[in-house]
């Protein structure tokens, strides 16, 4: 049976369309028969930069920094991420110093001190995101800073050899001061569960990473930047980590497929974490508004003198700034902590109940 016009119009189309898939089938599997490998090298570095003076601050920051920089010049790494380096002015400084090797690099701005966190990069950097953390400590904690740094996970898209974009990750968690006795652990445990979300992966000082659209695979990983050479100080209190990196070009075709399970008994443990943490919390708001409430009786008990001493005066008012900090801390504060610790371990329970 002759066919139609209509027919033959059907089966050239059919045609014009097959025929730019072959080819763009051809050019992968070209690409893939010709596919050179590329070496990634990075390092991490907790550079313990606090700008104060000592005892408050970092011990030699300024002669440290400068050797850090160094190191950066003298090593051919692709992209260097560092935190801690709490000074703005610090990272403009280091930023001067290894422009040459490194033009392009970046600041995750964030909290009242700046988050520390930082990236260097041979490579340019095409996009950056942050994300602040939904508890960075406490804010009456003075002594220990993390709340006023606002902690963050910065994420920093970079593209090597114009072609391959990496996502590269730095971040900087709450630090642990008692062991012990640790009463930020609550605080971590959801860090690094907001951590473990967010890049769909998960120490002191690690590297992490997974496979893309590329084959990537680990070739070496070692500390680093420990002593200073011909030196008796470090370049830190921590100390580096280098890894380096094989990416083979060669795209995946095969369906991805998530085979990716809980960790149930830790998740189970984190959940119990977070637990104490609400239950923490809603202990200090008690306390906190007792407080209040004393300051509260002790100001209008002041009331009842007609002549008020300078001492009393004083007294009085930095009573009032107290009692206003404490209900802050009891309805606020204290609230913003209770609802993110509820968050997190919400967000726990629903992958162990998927």
């Amino acid at each position: 049976m002759p066919s139609s016009k209509s027919d033959d119009l059907l089966e050239k189309g059919t045609n014009s369309e097959e025929e730019p898939v072959a080819r763009r089938e051809s050019f992968a599997a070209l690409r893939r028969n010709n596919v050179t490998s590329r070496q990634l090298r990075i390092i991490t570095l907790n550079a313990w930069c606090l700008p104060q003076p000592w005892p408050i601050g970092s011990t030699d920051r300024v002669h440290r920094l400068r050797k850090i920089g160094e190191s950066m010049l003298a090593e051919p790494y692709d992209i260097v991420g560092l935190q801690e380096l709490w000074s703005y002015w610090d990272f403009v400084r280091l930023s001067e110093q290894v422009s040459a090797e490194y033009p392009f690099f970046h600041y995750f701005h964030s909290g009242f001190t700046g988050s520390g966190v930082c990236v260097f990069s041979r490579h340019p950097i095409v996009s950056t995101l942050t994300m602040r953390y939904s508890l960075n400590g406490f804010a009456h904690h003075i002594h220990r800073g993390d709340w006023f740094g606002g902690k963050v996970v910065g994420l920093c898209e970079i593209e090597i050899d114009r072609d391959i974009r990496v996502n590269f990750y730095t971040t900087h968690l709450h630090a642990e001061y008692d062991r012990e006795n640790d009463l930020y652990l609550p605080h971590r445990t959801s860090q690094s569960f907001e951590l473990a979300q967010f890049d769909d992966s998960k120490r002191i000082d690690y590297v992490l990473f997974k496979s893309g659209r590329c084959n990537v695979s680990l070739e070496e990983c070692e500390i680093t930047l420990n002593q200073i050479s011909g030196e008796e100080i470090n370049y830190s209190d921590h100390v580096g980590l280098y890894a380096r990196f094989t990416i083979d070009d060669r795209f995946r075709h095969e369906k991805s497929v998530n085979n990716w399970e809980p960790n149930r008994p830790l998740l189970i443990e984190a959940i119990g974490i977070v637990s104490g943490g609400e239950r923490r919390a809603r202990t200090d708001r008690t306390f906190f508004l007792i407080l209040a409430t004393i300051c509260l009786i002790l100001i209008l008990g002041s009331l009842a003198f007609d002549v008020v001493p300078i001492f009393f005066a004083i007294l009085r008012f930095a009573l009032t700034i107290l009692g206003v900090f404490f209900v802050w801390q009891g309805f606020i504060g204290l609230t913003l902590e209770r609802k993110a610790l509820k968050a997190a371990k919400q967000a726990m329970q629903q992958i162990l109940n998927n």
